[in-house]
């Protein structure tokens, strides 16, 4: 029987980390390479958020769990999250923290750029969607790092066309009565 995946598996582009990381010598910063983070963000994308958040405890889970449950339609994986027309905003910030805790792991199996989008674009959600602050990142900083993701040629186009459309939504509360224009081009998009 041949297992024939959705999302394959990439070549590792350079072996040795990983085999450094099997006989225990070395953390598991730096072992991804550019081209693996495209399946990297794809399998994060389509992971259960119960089963990534067992690592951080069981109330961690449970929590996951029963917003997840709750929300119309229910939300099982981290997409379904980041496209709910109404993520929950403790689940929101749940995810940052999680990001922030791996982006700072030297043992996360997460590459940084994976979290730093986990973490950014959970904060872009609570803001724009929830209309909640659910960190203490100045706007302009938020504004930043989605200019930096949105160049990221790992991230699908489905979740850029979210930033997009996020990032015109709180432009226009932000800036609505100055000459600054909200277009893609405000947020150099291209």
């Amino acid at each position: 029987m041949q297992f024939v995946s959705e999302h394959p598996i990439p070549e590792l582009v350079n072996p040795q980390p990983l085999i450094d990381l099997l006989r225990g010598e070395g953390a598991m910063d730096n072992i991804w390479s550019d081209e693996e983070l495209p399946y990297i963000w794809s399998r994060q994308l389509s992971a259960s958020l119960i089963d990534e958040f067992k690592p951080f405890g069981a109330a961690a889970a449970l929590i996951a769990q029963t917003l997840g449950e709750a929300a119309d339609p229910p939300i099982r994986t981290f997409e379904d999250l980041l496209h709910h027309r109404a993520p929950p905003v403790e689940l929101l910030r749940q995810v940052k923290e999680m990001a922030k805790r791996d982006a700072v792991d030297p043992e996360s199996s997460l590459p940084k750029p994976i979290t730093a989008a986990l973490y950014h674009i959970s904060i872009l959600l609570g803001r724009s969607v929830c209309r909640v602050s659910i960190a203490s990142l100045p706007d302009v900083k938020l504004f930043e790092a989605v200019r930096w993701l949105s160049h990221q040629g790992w991230l699908d186009e489905r979740t850029v066309e979210l930033l997009r459309h996020h990032t015109r939504r709180l432009s226009a509360e932000l800036l609505p009565n100055t000459d600054v224009p909200r277009s893609d081009d405000a947020v150099d998009f291209e």
